[in-house]
């Protein structure tokens, strides 16, 4: 498995993952569909096989997807409605383990801020979206739901392999272990 990371201008990260094998991909986050993305898809011949979405009602995720559909037959799954013009391959993530062709991926849904938002771990890469930069930001009169998914967030952190990749919707990757050590632990 092969992760292309697309970090774009406007402060979102796209990831391509690729099963070269398998001729096989899957994208995450998918933000200002840029031609040598494209290029990449075409060129090596791979397959998208679905989209994932990690957080709602980002407009530039949304517009992404939405040119993927136009270019690319493919499943988007999602842990709530998007904006887009949803068509038959979509699905709506709970938690669960699932393929989408030889990719298996464990999915953690949380509400933080009001916010539906999704994790998805595919082998030992963590796609958190904005959840963990959330679970840092110091609550104001945190409601009895948000501190609940926080402790919820902070066992899923503390429960994966320390030297997990961590890759967020914003910023450069990281892993678990530094997670652990500069922010849960405190």
């Amino acid at each position: 498995m092969k992760i292309y990371y697309y970090p774009n201008k406007n402060n979102i990260n796209t990831y391509f993952i690729v099963e070269e094998r398998e001729k096989e991909g899957i994208i995450i986050d998918p933000t200002n569909i840029q031609k040598h993305f494209i290029e990449k898809i075409e060129t090596s011949k791979i397959v998208l096989k679905g989209c994932l979405a990690t957080n709602q009602n980002i407009d530039t995720i949304d517009s992404g997807i939405e040119t993927l559909q136009k270019l690319y037959d493919f499943t988007l799954y999602s842990p709530h409605t998007l904006s887009v013009k949803r068509n038959s391959r979509s699905s709506s993530v709970e938690h669960s383990v699932f393929n989408i062709s030889s990719f298996r991926i464990d999915a953690f849904p949380i509400r933080l801020h009001n916010k539906s938002v999704c994790m998805y771990r595919i082998g030992n890469a963590l796609f958190s979206g904005l959840v963990f930069l959330d679970c840092l930001l110091p609550l104001n009169k945190p409601q009895i739901q948000e501190r609940f998914e926080r402790k919820r967030l902070n066992n899923i952190f503390f429960s994966m392999q320390e030297n997990t990749t961590l890759f967020s919707l914003s910023g450069p990757p990281t892993t678990i272990k530094t997670l652990k050590f500069y922010c849960l632990s405190q």
